[in-house]
């Protein structure tokens, strides 16, 4: 499989660069450089993303330069291909050197494009507010501020982690939960998380986690140690009651589409309070909106929104779940678009956030 798919990404690259070549109008010798430093780019994002595990050595040093690489080279793939499309179409017209003026447009829009999307991801964090009515809720509100993807990696500052957990504890909420994705490298070892500023996540009823792919990768003890050491309560497959007002529930990532696991996280809630549901992926909520006699919040991640074009065009318009809130009949899932990136530091299209939740009940109608 990886080899199709590297065929592709040389392909796509080689045609990218010789879109630059013919805007240019290189016909010397100087194209078979341009040609090269393609190449080069294109081995350089295939090194990173099959050493993407290693935490040092000159892939490590590589690794911020080859994702940069890749998320210039999908959103001018991307571009390129809205390019093409309309190139066919002025075919009709025949407009004299329509081709290159128009490709040279798009190669233009692809660099301010790429710019905006590494200062949209390194710059933009917003706090978005969501209103959900839920009549079980036997308070007039409860808030919480939900954070997911925040993807601490080798490369992150911890400054930068600092800040956005000093973010969500500002917002005072009732409680604080992390949707999956903390963590792609161990900062547990010699106690290094404490530089990330976890300290700062307190709220009223408590802070709670569950794991996502990226946590499972770095290592599911490790997650767990993690959330012990600073006091996080983890959730596996099961649920806490929270001062006799709501249900905290929570899957683990492996299990995002067990049926069973899903259940048993639902086995000892009360049916007479809303359950605040945890699952880093949204399609758990294909299974979770069929549970019976629960008021149901799933709360989710996973998704980035789709951080960059093709990927965020792919998932906006032909994915079932992709950002914001969905409705069923007795339950709802809000999907964030992450607090930060994986990959490519780049965001187009939407923007990091931390969601402040805000559940309406009973004595606000």
């Amino acid at each position: 499989m990886f080899k199709y798919f590297l065929l592709i990404f040389l392909a796509a690259s080689f045609y990218i660069a010789n879109r630059v070549v013919s805007v240019a109008k290189i016909n010397s010798r100087l194209k078979y450089v341009v040609y090269a430093l393609f190449l080069i780019a294109g081995l350089i994002c295939v090194a990173v993303f099959l050493g993407r595990r290693q935490s040092a050595g000159f892939i490590a040093f590589l690794t911020p330069l080859g994702y940069i690489i890749m998320g210039i080279w999908a959103i001018t793939l991307s571009f390129c291909i809205v390019n093409e499309a309309l190139n066919l179409v002025m075919l009709v017209f025949k407009i004299k050197n329509f081709r290159h003026y128009s490709t040279l447009v798009c190669l233009i829009v692809c660099v301010a494009s790429s710019l905006w999307s590494i200062v949209n991801a390194g710059c933009i964090l917003r706090v978005k507010e969501v209103d959900i009515a839920v009549p079980a809720l036997n308070k007039r509100s409860l808030t919480i501020a939900a954070i997911s993807d925040v993807h601490i990696n080798d490369s992150t500052d911890p400054k930068d982690i600092v800040r956005l957990f000093e973010k969500t504890a500002s917002l005072q909420a009732d409680m604080i939960v992390i949707i999956g994705d903390l963590i792609d490298v161990d900062i547990v070892k010699d106690d290094a998380y404490k530089r990330y500023g976890f300290d700062a996540l307190h709220a009223k009823y408590g802070v709670f986690a569950v794991s996502g792919n990226h946590d499972y990768y770095t290592g599911l003890p490790i997650f767990s140690e993690l959330c012990r050491k600073t006091g996080i309560v983890m959730l596996q497959n099961e649920s806490v009651l929270i001062d006799e007002t709501i249900i905290v529930a929570g899957v683990n990532d492996v299990d995002w589409r067990n049926t069973e696991a899903i259940q048993s996280a639902f086995s000892s809630a009360r049916k007479d309070l809303p359950v605040l549901f945890l699952s880093h992926r949204p399609e758990s909520f294909d299974i979770v909106q069929n549970i019976p006699d629960h008021a149901i919040i799933q709360l989710s991640g996973h998704t980035h929104a789709g951080q960059i074009p093709p990927v965020e065009i792919a998932r906006r318009f032909f994915m079932k779940y992709n950002y914001g809130l969905y409705h069923a009949e007795n339950a709802v899932l809000y999907i964030s678009s992450g607090a930060r990136w994986w990959g490519p530091p780049m965001r187009f299209g939407n923007v990091g956030e931390i969601a402040l939740i805000t559940l309406g009940g009973e004595a606000q109608r």
